[in-house]
Parts: C-alpha cells; structure tokens; sequence
C-alpha cells in the first residue's frame, strides 16, 4: 500500500530530477546550508492547551535546515527546502496538567519531547527593479508536528500528532551589490491549508564570499500549525538568529 507521504515523497523526488535536469542544461543549481538556534512558543491542544516553554520547560534547539534551488537561464526560480527542529527537556513541573488522558501532577519528574517536520516546495519569479530584486514567491508546505509527554514518576506516557497542508504567498526584497554587503526582507503573510498553515518572516543581511558562495546573517520566524480539530492542534512558533552559507554551480 502507497501512504500519503510516500506519495509526497515521490512527487518532490520527480519535481527534483525534473528541475536538475533543466538547470544542469541552461542555468544554476543551487545549495543552502542553514544554522538557527530558534527560541519556541506556541500552543499544543488536547483540547487542554499547554505551552510548550512555561508547561514543558522547552526552549531552544539547534537545528541545520537544507535548501536546493534550480533556475534556468530564464523562468522563475524552482526549490525544495527540509528541516527538522527537535525540542528536549527533562524537569520536575511545577504546575498539574492533563494532556491527552494523562495526569500530571505538581512535582513529577516529566520528560518532553516536540518535534517539527517541515516540507517546503517553491517557485519564486524575480524581477530587477533599479538596483534591487523584488520577488513574488508560491510555496506548498507539509508540516508534521509530534509532542511526547512521559510522567517519569507516575509511568504515563502520552504522545500527539498533527499534520497540515498549505499553499503560501510571501513576498522578498534584496538589494543588489557585488562588490558589498546586501540587504534583504522577506515574508509569507498568506497561507491557506486543511488543518493548519504556514508563515515565515526574515531579515538579514548577506556578501560573497569568493565567486559561488554567499555568506548570510540574519533573523527569521516561523509559524507552523497542524492537526487542527475539535479535539486538539499544535501550533509552534519559533525565532531566532541564524547563519548560512550558499553555494550556485
């Protein structure tokens, strides 16, 4: 039997061969090698809601996201982006919940685990405007969010997974450079999707650094949703700075 997500899994796979096979021809592959180190909020409801920082003592994570781009010598650019935040803690609470059935008492030694899965597939048309490209960018977004609550002290274990998928329109903006340092924004303020969305904003500042590669510093942040219902969703925000080096070939 085919699951959904192999059936995602193969259509980025062909979408990746279509697109190498394009670039490789007549234009340029490119490379995106990300570090964050994101603080995180949110919500997670079972309908009970608790947060995940002030409820499950999680905080930040470091997290490395991948980023493969193919543009032609003409058309918009194509690319496929993955990342996987993982969030870790282990404490005594110091307040009861309830998270899908389990008791959790003030004092219990809780472990907790959230983690994020997301799927990104994009097409992004630039036009130069004067010294600066301005971009109108489509996105298809899977997000897969687990959290895992174990009560250590009393042995109850509790776990919850929500997914979504979205279609987004976000807009960029970077200055255009060589021989400097650009300036760059950009933001996905529309998102619509069954269970759950998704929206980003970034801004930074990047240079080259020899004739392929691209030096970027900057500060984004993430929304993911998923699993929306009746009975429960999670929502995961994350911010932060983050450094990442790119590479066209």
């Amino acid at each position: 039997m085919i699951y959904k997500y192999q059936i995602k899994a193969l259509i980025l796979a062909a979408c990746a061969i279509l697109f190498t096979g394009t670039a490789a021809a007549s234009g340029e592959i490119s490379l995106e090698g990300e570090y964050w180190n994101p603080h995180i909020s949110g919500e997670i409801k079972t309908p009970a809601a608790l947060n995940p920082k002030n409820n499950l003592g999680l905080n930040q994570a470091n997290i490395v996201d991948l980023k493969l781009g193919f543009k032609g010598d003409k058309g918009p650019k194509y690319f496929i982006k993955y990342e996987n935040p993982s969030f870790h803690n282990t404490k005594n609470i110091d307040q009861s919940f309830s998270f899908k059935g389990g008791n959790y008492s003030n004092g219990d030694q809780v472990q907790s685990d959230l983690a994020v899965k997301h799927y990104q597939l994009g097409i992004q048309n630039e036009k130069i405007i004067s010294n600066s490209k301005v971009s109108v960018i489509y996105t298809y977004n899977h997000n897969s969010v687990r959290t895992a609550v174990n009560n250590i002290t009393q042995n109850v274990n509790r776990d919850q997974e929500g997914k979504s998928d979205s279609v987004g329109l976000g807009f960029s903006w970077e200055t255009l450079n060589d021989k400097g340092i650009n300036f760059f924004a950009a933001a996905t303020p529309l998102s619509i999707g069954t269970r759950g969305g998704y929206l980003d904003y970034n801004i930074g500042i990047k240079t080259k650094v020899g004739k392929t590669m691209t030096l970027t510093l900057g500060y984004k942040g993430e929304r993911l949703e998923a699993g929306k219902s009746d009975v429960g969703s999670t929502t995961v925000n994350l911010k932060g700075m983050y450094i990442f080096l790119g590479s066209g070939f």
